[in-house]
């Protein structure tokens, strides 16, 4: 069994404010909470950036990159406007 925990900060240059982007980055970890993954929100003041920290148990690394896989084209396809860069840690 392997946890992976994945870091992923979004750039949302259409915000104006806090209110918005927490409805951007709510929407979002509801898409992927459908992924079975655990999912905070740890966004500093800028309402510009966004960043968010998923978790899940993957029997392997084949299953790690497939799950990722997954949750990078849900966030290309249902957020296509929006920029943003993962990291992946696995431990």
């Amino acid at each position: 069994m392997l946890v992976a925990v994945v870091h992923i900060t979004f750039e949302l240059p259409d915000v104006c404010g806090l209110k918005e982007r927490r409805k951007y980055l709510n929407s979002i970890k509801e898409r992927l909470k459908n992924c079975n993954v655990s999912v905070l929100d740890i966004s500093k003041e800028y309402p510009k950036e966004g960043e968010i920290v998923l978790s899940f148990l993957s029997l392997d690394a084949a299953d790690t990159q497939k799950r990722m896989q997954h949750i990078e084209e849900i966030l290309e396809k249902r957020y296509p406007e929006l920029s943003f860069e993962i990291d992946l840690e696995i431990l």
